[in-house]
């Protein structure tokens, strides 16, 4: 016997995709917008890794439909996190920003990449930021798509290579996206 939430699992997968599906082909001026939790990995080179929670977002892309399946754009993304340093409590925010290509393998599903510059920062006046090349690396799936705008959920990987660490962002994203 099949256990019913599995049965409703299934009955969404299968739903789903067919919700986004048949649209017509996306061009010109694309824009997204995504929100959601996040970790941040960060890895001093020779020493073990710290991971921390917190969220991921609020991410922006602003670019151009350069076919009906590749969308080139320059983004905007991060994950935040808080920890006590000493007596204070401190925001760090490791951010990419750099030009990126989404390309859809259909109507439904995409997967991106990028190139850019990865920065660690943190709400304190006393630490510098330290910056250093990064890559952005996307797949989602659309959970509804109308004629201009697509919902998606999507996860998000943003590793930085930076002075002394490496820096990596995840993040599990709902965005909006105008097609």
């Amino acid at each position: 016997m099949i256990p019913r939430h599995c049965t409703i699992l299934a009955a969404v997968a299968v739903a789903v995709p067919s919700l986004a599906a048949a649209q017509p082909k996306p061009s010109g001026f694309t824009m997204e917008l995504s929100l959601g939790a996040g970790y941040t990995g960060v890895s001093p080179l020779g020493r073990r890794a710290v991971t921390c929670a917190g969220m991921s977002g609020l991410n922006l892309g602003l670019g151009t439909f350069s076919s009906s399946r590749l969308a080139v754009s320059l983004r905007f993304t991060g994950t935040t996190f808080g920890r006590r340093v000493g007596r204070d409590d401190v925001v760090f925010s490791a951010v990419f920003v750099g030009p990126s290509a989404q390309y859809w393998i259909d109507d439904v599903g995409f997967v991106g990449a990028g190139l850019g510059v990865g920065m660690l920062s943190a709400d304190r006046d006393d630490v510098e930021p330290e910056i250093g090349p990064s890559l952005d690396l996307r797949v989602g799936t659309n959970l509804v798509r109308t004629r201009h705008h697509a919902l998606h959920v999507a996860v998000e990987l943003t590793p930085a290579l930076l002075e002394d660490r490496i820096v990596t962002g995840f993040g599990m994203q709902l965005g909006w996206q105008l097609m």
